[in-house]
């Protein structure tokens, strides 16, 4: 089966309409006792079936439910090549007529659905919308009552095909009845008899629609839709490149290719071809005309300047998608193609000609659709309904609708558990729908799928819910008598009660009102067609058309049409789909070149690989980077979502951009399949006021139901952080500066801080303050200045200072210009020398000699705890006095044999400016056989929290061997993984004990 992205709902909704054919007693079931986890949701009272029929029929033939779903898909492009022949038949000539066909069903938009999308409601709809118009012109022709009665039935099976496609086929149909009454011979009545058969057509088919419209407040239809902005056609306007874009190399190995939703370039060719031959000849002027206003309006439609018509006309915002109008658009544009083939063919008196012409012209249509026919291929579980049951548990798409829309309004979806109804579904298709409770003795039941007949004895009056998911229609009776119906809360079961004694409890779905008074306007509308067709006059010409000839034979040119075909088919098959070419490419091949590709094959938690990635050298302050990573399961499938996003790290490590944590690819992990890679790209929106400066670039995935970062594994499947190091990328000066905020925080040589966030109220000393700070220059400074923040007492008079910081890391004060803004982060620390206490919080500029411009102004407040402090020196076993070239000792250690523990106590001579980790590793000859590694004291006393005055002991426990290990102590930055060097140039302390 295609990986497809609406197939499998279709797919499913085939088996759905079988079981309840076979079961609910339903030829045209409006509610499936299936669906919605097995609880019953009235999908087919709202998307109508009629599309499925074919496909069921094919599997009560023998056809497995696959099979036959992929024989209808083909069926209805053969059904639309049929239709858009005759239609370009009768306009043109035979020629013509083929080669509507072709443009029609090796239309980008056609494919796109039946590939892509694998929307079989919606190619059943646009198979059908050109017998539609193909019978409105025979009928204008001829006012024949067959081809009224064929007219009026085939319109009104084109509305309960697919809600949208009707929606912009009747459109299409009521400008195309005009335009046939106008330059018919008998105006009037042509236009009269057109709207006969629209008024019967839409009688007939009421059944269906006057429900769907009028009961949709029964289901989350309108609450859906109002929620899903998403689905907002606004949202989906393109520009006119994107609408007219060329054919895209396909990659059958990519999950989610984009593919172009766009109208084909050898029928916009021809298309134009016809409109120069009507200016020229006159011939067919009329239709090229309304052709190209339909065909450019739905281009219109598509781009962004027609927003203000979405949103105001009426209905035609439930197209959901804007691109959805281009599949009438491209029935349209094929007619002209087939018209401008019949002009050039009528005009040739070599047979060799037209067949060269016609030759040409098929084959540049199906080659230039070949990109739309490569797609991966999956393998899908359905082959009864207990795998519809499975599927809607596992995907939760509840109804078979991909948002749940179509779940009764009592029932909230998330209350409803599949697991027992698969079950019970697996051992009967018909199952009972009652918990039974001890206060009932049944004495005789007859279940069914939509109902329940009970004779029971009640020892008290209890209520009994039934587990069927409730919408009006629902109806019981308690020994012949109308008997109450309360939907239970959340899930919306059938609720009734029953009062003491014996009685006869009968539960049913009937038709509703609404759905009552459709029927009737359908059978009226039957009738009255049938009338109509016993009353018709005899048939008249309303016009004749002049046809267009040919030399060549319909034999021959069904020869070229045939050989053509077969010709590029051949092509592909022997040549194509085995090589790398414009046309397919497998971007990962093993042959594939990719200069613009950076491979990597990181392993994250060694279930997802990231292949490579695609990241912009240099990009521009205020523009947007474009990056695109290329992600692949390792083995299995997954059971769970991860996220991924992407940091750009100045040269201090801090972090100073980061995008939206999203699915990779936009699909969520748990639907990606093994051997398939998924395209993720990222569009890095980078703010005007970021410095220009180089900065690295790092990916991470986290889970989404922990938070946790997937660890990155390296090639000897050892864990490297959480975090892989992709790139760096270069930003340049904006072209326009930010504009600066009113306020000024602080000022000095020439420099106004506007902007600071990052300093907390509340603090505990040693706590990492992440600033991000926005300074301007009013005239281009002469050095390299950079700030630090200071703490103030009552008096004002400062205590303690933190570290410096560069304004800018990467992008020093001495490189900006005048006027210049740029947002800048700093990393600093409560001062580990803090007493508890509240203060003043102030900044001050620092020259680049370290020398204060200013005294600190102050910010804001910070009330600061200091932690318990060890002041005097600990008894240790073993003396050591190893000096760190930044001023931490280790001034002695004792080791435990029987807690297996080793005990370090520290000191500092100097302030530390940085949080450093601590790691403690034991060897046994050469092997390492533990390790401790982290912030000291078990997280609670970074090295930044340290005072010069107090000892810190470090508590280390591991199974020890007995004789013959080594201890390696050390320190590293966590920020750059850098080891501190001791005094004597070593990066770690070696003990033997």
């Amino acid at each position: 089966m295609p990986l497809t992205d609406d197939g499998n709902l279709h797919l499913y909704r085939v088996i759905a309409l079988d079981h309840s054919m076979a079961f609910d007693g339903a030829l045209w079931p409006r509610y499936s006792s299936i669906l919605a986890l097995g609880y019953g949701a009235p999908l087919f009272n709202f998307f109508p079936p009629t599309t499925y029929y074919l496909p069921r029929l094919l599997h009560v033939l023998g056809l497995p439910f696959v099979q036959a779903f992929l024989a209808s898909m083909a069926l209805y492009t053969y059904i639309a090549a049929w239709g858009a022949f005759l239609l370009g038949r009768s306009w043109s000539n035979n020629a013509g007529g083929f080669i509507t066909a072709a443009a029609y069903v090796y239309a980008p938009y056609w494919l796109f659905n039946t590939i892509t999308r694998g929307t079989l409601s919606e190619v059943a709809g646009l198979a059908i919308l050109p017998f539609t118009l193909w019978i409105l012109h025979k009928l204008t022709k001829n006012h024949n009552r067959r081809l009224f009665v064929a007219a009026t039935l085939i319109t009104a099976v084109f509305i309960v095909i697919h809600n949208i496609v009707t929606l912009h086929g009747a459109i299409l149909l009521a400008a195309y009845s005009l335009f046939l009454a106008l330059r018919s011979n008998q105006s009037l009545k042509t236009l009269g008899m057109l709207a006969e058969v629209g008024v019967l057509s839409v009688a007939i088919s009421a059944f269906f629609w006057l429900p769907a419209l009028s009961e949709t407040h029964y289901t989350h239809i309108t609450g859906t839709t109002e929620a899903l902005s998403f689905i907002d056609p606004v949202r989906t306007l393109r520009p006119l490149a994107d609408v007219l874009a060329f054919p895209k190399t396909a990659d059958p190995t990519l999950f989610n290719p984009q593919v172009p939703i766009t109208l084909g370039w050898p029928q916009l060719i021809l298309g134009s071809i016809s409109v120069l031959l009507a200016i020229k000849w006159r011939q067919r002027r009329g239709l090229v005309i309304f052709a190209l206003l339909v065909v450019s309006g739905s281009v219109f439609l598509n781009l962004e300047q027609s927003a203000p018509l979405w949103q105001t006309l009426p209905l035609i915002g439930y197209s959901q998608f804007a691109w959805r109008i281009l599949g009438v658009a491209s029935l349209v544009l094929s007619l002209m193609a087939g018209v401008a083939i019949g002009q050039i063919t009528n005009r040739l008196h070599s047979k060799w000609l037209v067949n060269g012409v016609l030759a040409l012209s098929l084959g540049l249509i199906i080659l230039l659709s070949l990109p739309w026919l490569y797609t991966p291929y999956i393998e899908v579980e359905a082959n009864s309904f207990v795998d519809v049951l499975n599927y809607e548990n596992q995907r939760r798409e509840l109804s078979l609708s991909s948002y749940s829309e179509y779940l009764p309004a009592r029932t909230e979806g998330a209350a409803l558990n599949g697991t027992e109804n698969i079950a019970k579904f697996q051992v009967n298709p018909v199952i009972s729908r009652l918990d039974l409770p001890e206060t009932i003795e049944v004495i005789r039941v007859s279940w069914q799928s939509l109902s329940v007949e009970f004779d029971l004895d009640a020892s008290q009056s209890t209520q009994l819910d039934f587990q069927w998911l409730y919408i009006p229609g629902w109806t019981a009776l308690l020994d012949d008598q109308p008997l109450e119906i309360e939907p239970t809360s959340p899930e919306g079961f059938l609720r009734v009660t029953v009062p003491e004694g014996r009685h006869t409890l009968q539960i049913a779905l009937q038709s509703t009102q609404q759905q009552t008074i459709a029927v009737i306007i359908s059978i009226t509308g039957f009738v009255l067609l049938a009338a109509m067709a016993f009353m018709w006059k005899s048939s008249t010409e309303a016009e004749a058309i002049e046809t267009l000839s040919q030399p060549a034979s319909t034999a021959s040119i069904i020869i070229t049409v045939i050989i053509t075909s077969l010709g590029v088919f051949m092509i592909k098959a022997t040549v194509l789909d085995h090589t790398q070419n414009v046309f397919r490419s497998e971007r990962f091949n093993a042959q594939a070149e990719s200069p613009s590709i950076n491979r990597l094959n990181a392993s994250f938690n060694e279930e997802i690989t990231l292949l490579g990635i695609s990241t912009p050298e240099i990009a521009q302050s205020g523009e947007i980077a474009s990056f695109e990573l290329f992600w692949q399961l390792i083995s299995n499938r997954l059971d769970h979502n991860y996220m991924s996003f992407i940091q750009l790290i100045d040269s201090d490590s801090n972090i100073v951009l980061q995008t939206e944590p999203h699915p990779p690819g936009n699909r969520e992990t748990s639907n990606w399949i093994p051997d398939l890679y998924v395209s993720d790209a990222i569009n890095f929106d980078i703010p005007a006021d970021t410095p220009p400066a180089s900065y690295d670039v790092q990916v991470g995935l986290y889970d989404v139901e922990t938070g946790n970062r997937l660890n990155i594994h390296n090639a000897e499947g050892n864990i490297a952080g959480d975090m892989l190091l992709i790139g760096t990328i270069i930003l340049t000066r904006p072209e326009e500066t930010t504009e600066a905020t009113q306020n000024t925080l602080y000022e000095a040589s020439n420099l106004s801080l506007r902007i600071i966030t990052g300093i907390q109220n509340q603090a505990t000393v040693g706590n990492e303050i992440n600033l991000n700070w926005q300074w301007q220059t009013h005239a281009q400074p002469n050095q390299n200045y950079r700030a630090r923040l200071a703490w103030l007492d009552e008096y004002d008079q400062p205590v303690a200072y933190s570290g410096s910081a560069p304004m800018t890391p990467g992008y020093p004060t001495s490189q900006w210009q005048a006027g210049d803004i740029w947002t800048g982060h700093a990393r600093l620390y409560v001062p580990g020398s803090l007493p508890s206490g509240d203060y003043s919080v102030g900044i001050q500029l620092l020259e680049a000699n370290g020398e204060a411009v200013t005294a600190p102004h102050i910010i804001q407040t910070m009330s600061v705890q200091e932690p318990e402090r060890i002041l005097s020196e600990p008894r240790f076993a073993t003396a050591s006095n190893a000096h760190w070239i930044n001023g931490l000792t280790l001034r002695g250690y004792s080791i435990s044999k029987e807690s297996q523990t080793i005990a370090l106590v520290w000191q500092t001579t100097d302030r530390l400016d940085t949080s450093l980790r601590l790691f403690v590793q034991v060897f046994d000859d050469s092997a390492l056989l533990a390790v401790s590694d982290g912030i000291p004291v078990d997280y609670t006393r970074p090295t930044t929290s340290w005072s010069t005055q107090e000892y810190i002991t470090t508590h280390h426990t591991f199974e020890l061997p007995l004789s013959d290990y080594q201890l390696h102590i050390g320190w590293y930055d966590p920020l750059t993984n850098e080891r501190i060097l001791l005094e004597n140039g070593s990066d770690t302390l070696l003990i033997s004990p």
